[in-house]
């Protein structure tokens, strides 16, 4: 489920990214230390830019994302099986 949100996201700049993690301390850390990380490995993301995805909400009982961007999200939950190899929700 990690992923979803990067799947669903687009390149962005870091100054987008910045705006978005703004009101999250753990988050505004998180993306400096990334950023600390990039720069010391010689990333250039002018070339290869961040992705920014949007803020998921999981009903963790059911297993599914709800509210705003879930119908994108949702399908990159299960995948579509084809006959005969579908696999059943109940194991």
């Amino acid at each position: 489920m990690g992923n979803v949100s990067h799947l669903v996201g687009k390149k962005a700049e870091v100054s987008e990214v910045r705006d978005a993690v703004a009101d999250n301390a753990d988050m505004r850390d998180s993306l400096d230390r990334m950023l600390e990380h990039l720069d010391a490995n010689e990333v250039d993301l002018k070339k290869e830019p961040l992705t920014l995805g949007p803020m998921l909400t999981m009903d963790p009982e059911k297993e599914v994302f709800v509210g705003e961007h879930s119908d994108w999200a949702n399908m990159l939950v299960k995948r579509n099986y084809r006959e005969p190899f579908v696999v059943p929700d109940k194991v």
